[in-house]
């Protein structure tokens, strides 16, 4: 916990020990604070902008999670920082067949993840493609797997959410193999938050329809605001590609002309 912050401050502490918000008697405006660059953002959207010349009253405390908390007065109102982690979105961008972290130069644009229709029927009834299960383990090895990486706890009031440009190109399944992405499900979904647990979290893409669809994984604050955001462009290819029919992670890299 950060040393005392004096002024009749108050602030608020989440479960995981990360200040999340304050007030004091001078009606003080609560703010995040972003990363090694600086940019700040309200966590009321009252003010615009964190005043110049703040410097925090006390030292910088590191809480089990790795963010930075502190505050400082100026002008007799009380400011609180913190530091929020990144958070990835990961697939196999080098076609090895495993997720690793510097995969994410490969991720946007000039090079994209590529990964295949699953039109092929592991069920009984219709292409997998049409369905929102996963019809056995062949189905379940005909999915790309996508990687959550550096989850950080959220504040009561804020969410994790995973959106698609377009639902109607791909379904995203959870760990529990049910599908939160699709075009009956929709294209966004808010995780869980008893999911988050600052540890990896996986889920499956499954091909719809040829195209192309940004996925985007955004952490925000209480209030809706956006403090953390990655992203990967996704490429679904109508027809399979050479010798990419039965290995458990089905993508390759691309280099796409728009």
């Amino acid at each position: 916990m950060p040393a005392p912050l004096g002024a009749g401050a108050v602030m608020s502490i989440n479960n995981a020990g990360v200040m999340v918000g304050c007030s004091s008697p001078s009606s003080a405006t609560g703010w995040i604070r972003l990363g090694a660059s600086g940019n700040k953002v309200p966590l009321s959207s009252v003010a615009a902008g964190m005043p110049s010349g703040f410097v925090p009253n006390q030292p910088e405390d590191i809480n089990d999670f790795g963010w930075i908390t502190g505050g400082g007065l100026i002008s007799g109102q009380f400011y609180a920082f913190l530091m929020v982690p990144q958070i990835s979105l990961d697939m196999d961008t080098n076609m090895n067949g495993e997720i690793y972290k510097n995969d994410d130069v490969n991720e946007m644009e000039p090079r994209c993840v590529v990964i295949d229709v699953n039109n092929d029927r592991d069920g009984l009834f219709v292409n997998d493609n049409l369905n929102e299960v996963i019809d056995g383990t062949n189905d379940f090895f005909d999915l790309t797997a996508l990687v959550l990486r550096r989850v950080p706890s959220v504040a009561l009031g804020g969410k994790i959410t995973l959106n698609a440009s377009d639902a109607s190109k791909i379904r995203v399944f959870d760990d529990n193999n049910e599908s939160v992405i699709s075009p009956v499900k929709g294209a966004s979904y808010n995780i869980p938050l008893e999911k988050i647990t600052n540890q990896e979290l996986r889920y499956s893409i499954e091909g719809i329809e040829a195209g192309e669809v940004f996925l985007t994984l955004t952490t925000y604050a209480p209030g809706n605001i956006s403090i953390a955001q990655d992203q990967l462009r996704v490429y679904v290819n109508v027809d399979k590609l050479p010798g990419n029919t039965s290995e458990p992670i089905r993508n390759r890299i691309c280099s796409m002309t728009r």
